[in-house]
């Protein structure tokens, strides 16, 4: 091919990725015109650890939030799909966006796990639908695998695990020798870490409710917390939460269904936001508002 001859298929790709792009803004645009607010779509890649909410995502929702607050917006969405991430940098998003804006919701088009959750919980109300779920706040740990890779564990299993074995120690003496191996490998500051996790993630949680969700009734927090933080009520970390079960607990939810032209619009825009980062393996994250959108992707690492 010529040095000069443009390459068709790049620009056919550009196109077709362009085209899916302003597709996206212009369901933003149809969802603000309904609402008379202005949204940020926040959708992650559900069990890849570069996919977590963390410090990165600072610089782009701060720049995100400049933005929009320029424009005069009093409220703002945040619809989010994500299995959740760092207690710190949700904590920071939170403040980010209460420090500019007097109203704030989250949509959960899909899924909200763990601190993602906590950043509904923070929230003056929580939109849903017929495919929307929270999750308990049991925050999650990195942990280092020992080929290098990382990957993403409830808190709450390594304490849990460490409670079980002691229980059946107590009852069988002898079965400690089946689970010393276990226990030489268990790093003695990973309990602490654990432990301190929990406590704050429930601290996190219960501070944002009653500040702002509840602060007619503060005194629901606690339970709640205590409910969502409860290994007792929610077994594992992905238990299914549904907006009526939500809306039981006593939290401020409004319960979309698929025959209303807000939620259709909603789906449309989280599904069309999903299939890009499934198309592209390398695309973990996608922010986007009516008029601006960043991919976040991470090294792919070949294995030797």
């Amino acid at each position: 091919m010529p040095e000069n001859e443009p390459n068709e298929d790049k620009l056919f790709l550009e196109r077709y990725q362009n085209d899916r792009k302003l597709h996206r803004q212009d369901l933003i645009k149809q969802i603000e015109k309904i609402t008379q607010r202005r949204l940020i779509v926040y959708t992650a890649k559900f069990g890849h650890p570069a996919a977590a909410i963390n410090r990165d995502d600072i610089p782009i929702i701060e720049d995100l939030l400049h933005t929009i607050s320029s424009s005069g917006a009093k409220g703002i969405d945040l619809m989010i799909h994500s299995s959740g991430g760092e207690l710190g940098s949700t904590e920071r998003i939170l403040y980010m966006i209460r420090k500019r804006f007097r109203n704030f919701r989250v949509i959960v088009p899909n899924t909200a796990k763990s601190a993602a959750t906590i950043l509904a919980l923070g929230s003056d109300r929580i939109l849903m639908g017929p495919t929307s779920e929270l999750g308990p706040i049991d925050p999650q740990i990195i942990k280092v695998l020992p080929n290098g890779n990382t990957v993403l564990i409830p808190a709450y299993s390594l304490i849990n695990t460490l409670e079980g074995i002691r229980e059946k120690v107590e009852k069988d003496a002898a079965a400690s020798q089946i689970y010393l191996p276990i226990l030489s490998n268990v790093e003695p500051e990973m309990i602490d870490i654990c432990e301190k996790t929990i406590a704050e993630s429930k601290e996190i949680a219960e501070t944002w409710l009653k500040r702002y969700m509840l602060k007619r009734h503060p005194k629901k927090a606690k339970a709640i917390i205590d409910d969502l933080g409860s290994t007792k009520r929610f077994k594992t970390h992905g238990k299914l939460i549904s907006g009526e079960e939500v809306k039981k607990m006593g939290l401020n939810v409004m319960i979309l269904n698929d025959k209303q032209p807000l939620w259709k619009l909603m789906w449309e825009l989280y599904y069309r936001s999903e299939l890009l980062i499934r198309d592209d393996p390398a695309t973990v994250k996608l922010f986007e508002t009516n008029d601006s959108s960043i991919n976040i992707r991470a090294i792919q690492i070949q294995p030797k």
